[in-house]
């Protein structure tokens, strides 16, 4: 059988079969939604540093709610609260009263 040549631009042919342009598609589809639905279960985590211990100077992350240093002799980030911190951050006015910086 031969494939009018409008076809052929819409048809693969591999090892013998052909694969339509929907399938490729479907594939496609089925795939970004494979990887999406990965990344999308591991940003469950969230949270708003609220109830950290925090104080003007800096109170280290770790330690708190599983926080951990990964990799021996990094630095470690720290919970501050905006009245008073050194980095001279102005409180956020949409925010709570603590932020991490690190």
């Amino acid at each position: 059988m031969t494939i009018p040549r409008t076809w052929r631009s819409r048809i693969f042919e591999t090892h013998g079969h052909l694969i339509t342009l929907a399938f490729c598609h479907a594939f496609c589809l089925l795939a970004s939604l494979v990887s999406t639905a990965g990344s999308i279960a591991t940003q469950i985590y969230a949270t708003s540093f609220e109830y950290f211990n925090a104080s003007a100077a800096g109170i280290p992350c770790a330690g708190q709610d599983g926080f951990f240093i990964p990799v021996g002799g990094s630095l470690d980030g720290a919970i501050y609260t905006y009245v008073g911190n050194p980095l001279g951050l102005a409180s956020n006015v949409n925010g709570g009263a603590k932020f991490y910086a690190g």
